[in-house]
């Protein structure tokens, strides 16, 4: 497999599970807590860039050209707003669920 793919796919783990478990933590088919998803992705988000941008710099040791490493740096900042972007939505969706509970 291309590396590249792999980077891809690992950057693309925190927003995913933000969007399963986020969910169902909002349904509350999960005891787990909302904001403690919401932090372990945003906090693995960032981790796993780090880990990725190392990954790809040890694959291109012959490489003296940073440019790999700046697009999975770039990748990962656009994954990263994404996932605030969809923790923003989530957050929404909890407050109407809310104050439409609170109004039966």
């Amino acid at each position: 497999m291309n590396m590249y793919f792999i980077a891809f796919l690992i950057l693309i783990i925190p927003l995913l599970l933000q969007i399963i478990v986020g969910s169902m933590a909002i349904i509350k088919v999960l005891k787990w807590n909302f904001d403690l998803i919401c932090i372990i992705t945003m906090f693995s988000q960032i981790g796993l860039i780090f880990l990725t941008v190392n990954r790809i710099a040890i694959e291109n040791q012959n490489v003296k050209c940073g440019m790999p490493q700046v697009a999975i740096i770039i990748l990962g900042i656009i994954f990263l707003i994404t996932l605030l972007i969809t923790i923003g939505i989530q957050v929404l969706i909890r407050k109407l669920i809310a104050r439409k509970a609170k109004l039966k």
